[in-house]
């Protein structure tokens, strides 16, 4: 079934839509919540409440793309227990390796993530990915937004882990540059 199908399923309230959307994205949901947290039990946990926010704001919102309007919210509530549950002091999380590289490469305030909430570091990342190839773009948003591996972003482009962690690191370093000629303070 097409994602504008399924959103009429939410806008009729079919609870039948939420078993699809399960069915369509809940390894996506799963994917993007363990990559963050790093705990089966959590990861699911976020899933979950990820279908809530779906039921609760489907109406009066109408994603046009349900698999990233899903992505983003998984992403937020995981993001937000992996804050609430201190998990930077369990470690092994994807997150602490991706932040560590933004950190290293791009970043050098210690406060990373309120950094990525400013509005202009978004305009400057979001053009700076229009301004590349959707593959890139592509490999980029796995990375840093869906928190994938290099290893499973390697297996999803069909390309090797050297040639998909060559491309995030230029990527970082154009970015960084944007960043500067943007007039973010690094």
């Amino acid at each position: 079934m097409d994602d504008k199908r399924i959103v009429e399923l939410f806008f009729e309230r079919d609870e039948q839509a939420l078993k699809i959307v399960e069915q369509k994205y809940g390894g996506l949901c799963f994917c993007v919540a363990n990559n963050i947290l790093n705990s089966h039990s959590e990861a699911e946990e976020c899933v979950n409440d990820t279908y809530l926010a779906a039921w609760n704001s489907i109406p009066p919102q109408c994603p046009n793309k349900l698999s990233a309007f899903l992505a983003k919210i998984v992403r937020n509530k995981a993001l937000n227990r992996y804050e609430r549950d201190s998990s930077m002091k369990r470690g092994g999380s994807e997150l602490k390796l991706i932040l560590s590289e933004l950190n290293e490469d791009i970043l050098s305030k210690d406060d990373t993530e309120e950094l990525f909430n400013e509005h202009l570091v978004t305009d400057i990342i979001n053009e700076y990915l229009h301004s590349v190839s959707k593959g890139k773009a592509a490999i980029f948003i796995q990375r840093y937004f869906m928190c994938f591996s290099v290893d499973e972003i390697a297996e999803n482009t069909g390309r090797s882990y050297n040639s998909i962690a060559t491309t995030l690191h230029r990527m970082r370093n154009e970015l960084k540059q944007k960043l500067i000629n943007g007039g973010v303070e690094l």
